[in-house]
């Protein structure tokens, strides 16, 4: 989604969202049009990356669902995405590997997110140091409380590229 990039994101929001942190979790807001642009392009590279896995194309085709599907509790319907039912079923079967997927096409879906990113009022990362188990649901938690604080402000959160990068000293 493109969002207005004339809105920005209020002090005090900022500060709502910190509190909703635990100690094993960071919060980082980059608001200013360079770093919003550098997110971007970084989410952009990493998601043609997982496009190019097979395994993870395949499962994103079976997620994107058909338009008038009531029946699954988890996907994302193509009209979510502003899809109508011809092009949802074709992107669905050429990220399944049932029909064939033009060459610039992954590549452009990956860079369809970099539009919202840069148009963001903030973009706003959470990390942690610890890649384990326990870290990534308590992560998921305080995303959850963030994502709340966010919408009662009259604003809305859009998941990017996620995942644990794990260094060795």
């Amino acid at each position: 989604a493109e969002f207005d990039s004339a809105v920005t994101m209020p002090v005090e929001l900022g500060h709502e969202l910190t509190d909703a942190l635990v100690p094993s979790v960071q919060l980082s807001i980059f608001e200013s049009t360079t770093d919003k642009f550098a997110w971007a392009k970084l989410d952009e590279l990493a998601l043609k990356h997982k496009l190019e896995e097979t395994p993870f194309r395949r499962e994103l085709g079976e997620w994107l669902l058909p338009n008038d599907d009531e029946l699954h509790p988890r996907g994302m319907r193509g009209r979510e995405f502003g899809f109508d039912d011809r092009v949802t079923r074709e992107l669905s079967a050429r990220l399944r590997g049932e029909l064939p997927m033009p060459v610039d096409q992954l590549s452009s879906i990956a860079r369809a997110g970099r539009i919202g990113l840069c148009s963001a009022s903030a973009i706003c990362v959470l990390s942690c140091d610890d890649p384990g188990p326990a870290t990534a649901i308590t992560s998921g938690r305080v995303f959850q409380r963030c994502a709340l604080v966010a919408e009662a402000r009259g604003f809305v959160c859009a998941v990017h590229t996620d995942g644990f990068l794990e260094t060795h000293t």
